[in-house]
């Protein structure tokens, strides 16, 4: 009885899981009519025919057009067929010769050459890939995650500030950063100035103890975009004081938002406040989140955009109001600045032809300023003025020196001009370097000695280190002097790169790592050359340096790669093992020298031999070795002394 009473239960059991599998089954959906689907209504259909709404609404139902194609089992495949056409497009980027990873090949001893050739598998470094010369540059591959970004949904900029203000803490850290960058940053490199960084705001207590002047003139006639507030603010975060989460948060923020629709409102139309801000996001590298290509990719779009408005061309006050002529010579003044630095850096071609523009250099007091003699105005630009003038210095010394053809296009003319241009700038540089009556400009003396630094090395570097034989044709040779000027200057460099003012400036300001690495190369060969203890440890000082930088953004494959190649110096600097014939004499240093190289050239040639390389060719085009004297030129040294004269009149007011 108990046998079939189970049996019975599971039967009822069996029939009630069929009978359960049949009422779950799926019913049959129709087809979407061509209206319903059109306009992604829900389509019910009380009769067969015919759906509801179209019945309702008398609206033909029909269901003619073809059913939108299914892509969902196939996205997985889409995808990877979207991922390899961005691959193609990742092409290695070109660094020239006076580039760091291009440096350090001449400064590496053949002993070390097997461990920088592991540092050139690990960081992606071509060498050899130029058809003609293995030194005068290298191809660096790119990996594809390096180009991804997360695109956000469309966010307003307030909506970004506001979940800023609430991701590092509170929104006082941010008006605290963005004083940093008021006091510290603005005033040594005011491609936008106090006045226009304000936009919407009134000035507060703090501006009027640090300014105290202000001039409605000297602020833009329309506000700048709102997005300068979080650029100055990142800037000041790239300093190794702000803690590192809010630096990210602060960095993240404005990566996302140059990747949505505010920096293609930015983009979309040339304006001199579209210029601003991309020239600002080339100040420091790690801002748009892709190096120092980004800063390259935006400082030429910047560039266009300025060509576009005419800021290189001199335009009349009749047409332009002083104010605003004096803010596109102040802008104009800081595209050059960053053309300069940032091609030296890279190696790479100037992008600015000084010898299409006519534009003034920036002027040195507030915009709307017509009268310097009241004394009333402090000389808030005077250091961008500075600046220019050596970049304008700088960019003629990189094409007569470091062009991929070497010296065999320059002249003993071209660079004696140069140098002497060099030496009466430097003369002539204030000693005090006021922003405001209460404000001095940020380290300028000392930011100033640091660029010097890579001015002279670029100067010096084709004959101390030079990458082939000297051509005959060039008699030139640097006065020994400025050998031990340059070891005198990048020994103040590291020194203030060790205080915390000077690691603040190399943190936040990009420029400023090259003419560091520079000193360190010049600790090299003074080590080389005297086996000191001093001068190793100005290499172990440098090195120092560069690594703690490099620690701040220990996720960063370029310092990261610069901070291993430095270190690898240091530990392989050594005796040179042969004194090497194009060599400058170490001598103290005395006289001016402007007075030495005329003395250098007077005396016949100098002691640095050349090696045997044709100079120039004759009218039959056969090379010659004739005229090897300094007789041959026709200097007029006397219209070059006042004047940079060739590249682009600059009419310096200071």
């Amino acid at each position: 009885m108990s046998n079939n009473a189970s049996t019975s239960s599971n039967g009822n059991a069996v029939d009630a899981q069929n009978n359960s599998r049949t009422v779950s089954r799926k019913r049959k959906v129709h087809r979407a009519c061509d209206y319903c689907r059109e306009h992604r209504i829900k389509c019910q259909f009380d009769q067969p025919d015919i759906c509801k709404h179209c019945l309702d609404w008398e609206i033909p139902c029909e269901r003619v057009a073809p059913p939108p194609r299914d892509t969902r089992p196939r996205k997985r495949l889409m995808s990877k067929s979207l991922e390899a056409e961005d691959m193609q497009d990742i092409e290695p980027v070109y660094l020239g010769g006076t580039s760091i990873s291009q440096l350090v090949w001449f400064f590496c001893p053949a002993t070390a050459k097997s461990k920088l050739h592991a540092l050139d598998v690990k960081y992606d470094l071509y060498r050899g890939a130029l058809c003609d010369s293995d030194e005068q540059g290298l191809l660096v591959g790119r990996e594809s995650k390096a180009l991804k970004r997360e695109r956000l949904g469309a966010t307003s900029l307030n909506t970004a500030l506001a979940k800023l203000a609430e991701s590092v803490g509170a929104e006082t850290v941010l008006q605290n950063l963005y004083d940093t960058a008021s006091e510290r940053i603005i005033p040594i490199f005011p491609v936008i100035s106090k006045h226009e960084s304000l936009i919407n705001d009134q000035p507060d207590e703090k501006y009027w103890e640090r300014f105290v002047e202000m001039h409605h003139n000297s602020a833009p006639p329309t506000p700048l975009p709102g997005i300068v507030r979080i650029i100055h603010c990142a800037l000041a975060a790239m300093s190794r004081e702000v803690p590192s989460d809010i630096r990210q948060n602060i960095l993240s923020t404005l990566q996302n938002l140059l990747v949505g629709p505010e920096l293609d409102r930015i983009r979309r139309t040339s304006t001199i406040a579209s210029v601003q801000v991309l020239v600002s996001l080339t100040i420091c590298d790690e801002l748009s989140g892709n190096g120092i290509s980004s800063s390259w990719l935006q400082l030429g779009e910047a560039i266009r955009m300025a060509q576009e408005l005419a800021l290189h061309r001199n335009i009349s006050l009749d047409l332009v109001p002083l104010a605003q002529r004096n803010r596109r010579a102040r802008v104009w003044g800081a595209c050059i600045c960053a053309d300069r630095w940032i091609s030296l850096r890279l190696g790479q071609a100037c992008m600015i032809d000084l010898d299409m523009c006519d534009t003034p250099g920036p002027q040195a007091y507030p915009d709307h300023v017509k009268d310097f003699s009241s004394g009333r105005w402090s000389p808030s630009f005077r250091f961008l003025g500075e600046l220019t003038q050596m970049s304008v210095l700088l960019g003629r010394v990189y094409k007569l020196t470091s062009s991929p053809y070497g010296l065999f296009k320059a002249d003993d003319s071209s660079l004696l001009i140069a140098q002497t241009e060099i030496d009466m700038w430097v003369a002539q540089l204030p000693k005090a370097w006021p922003y405001s009556p209460t404000l001095q400009t940020y380290d300028a003396a000392e930011l100033i000695n640091v660029f010097c630094v890579a001015l002279e090395f670029t100067l010096i570097r084709p004959f101390q280190w030079p990458v082939g034989a000297i051509p005959h044709h060039i008699i030139y040779r640097p006065a020994p002097q400025r050998w031990s000027v340059l070891v005198s200057r990048a020994r103040q460099a590291t020194a203030w790169a060790e205080t915390a003012s000077g690691m603040f400036c190399l943190d936040v300001w990009s420029n400023v790592t090259y003419p560091i690495i520079c000193a360190f190369f010049v600790h090299i060969r003074m080590y080389e050359q005297s086996q000191t203890e001093e001068a190793r440890s100005f290499i172990e000082r440098t090195d120092d340096v560069i690594q703690g930088w490099a620690a701040i953004l220990p996720d960063s494959p370029s310092r990261g790669k610069i901070a291993a190649m430095t270190k690898l110096l240091r530990e392989t600097a050594g005796p040179t093992t042969s004194s090497p014939t194009n060599s400058l004499s170490i001598i103290t240093p005395g006289g001016s020298l402007v007075d030495n190289w005329l003395e250098t050239v007077t005396n016949g040639v100098p002691p640095m031999q050349n090696v045997g390389m044709p100079n120039s060719r004759n009218d039959n085009g056969v090379m010659s070795h004739e005229n090897n004297t300094l007789d041959h030129l026709d200097l007029d040294l006397g219209a070059h002394l006042n004047a940079f004269g060739g590249d682009c009149s600059f009419d310096f007011v200071l």
